[in-house]
């Protein structure tokens, strides 16, 4: 029995169907789900969703959000989802370089924060971009 999945953010469903393995990263690490898990709910962080369907695998770039399971259905909710194909990965990865420029050049612990925040984001979108036929 596959996993019912739908990925949410506020500009619409990101993806709908049946998926036999969904792989994600939570604040504790990463966690996979196979059909018939048990139901939970888990804090996202910002990295890659890997969706392994009878269609293929699909990866999303995720930043941040809530999963939920039940028994019945598995649903990802995220303020922003990025497909592959809508990110620019020149612009990724500009904005990664600048972040780590900045990082290098921030003098308060706030700034190196921000700036690392921006790095993350940028490596889950070149991630996603350049890895959206599977990830390890």
């Amino acid at each position: 029995m596959p996993i019912d999945l739908e990925v949410f953010s506020p500009r619409g469903i990101a993806w709908k169907g049946e998926a036999e393995f969904v792989s994600f990263r939570t604040e504790k690490g990463a966690i996979g789900f196979l059909p018939s898990r048990a139901p939970a709910i888990m804090k996202l962080s910002v990295d890659v969703v890997t969706i392994v369907s009878s269609e293929g695998t699909d990866t999303l770039a995720v930043h941040g959000g809530f999963i939920l399971n039940t028994r019945e259905l598995t649903q990802i909710f995220s303020g922003v989802i990025e497909k592959p194909e809508d990110i620019d990965l020149n612009e990724a990865k500009e904005t990664a370089r600048r972040a780590e420029e900045l990082i290098r050049m921030s003098e308060s612990e706030r700034d190196r924060a921000k700036h690392s925040a921006t790095l993350q984001k940028s490596l889950t979108r070149i991630r996603a971009r350049e890895g959206s036929s599977g990830r390890d």
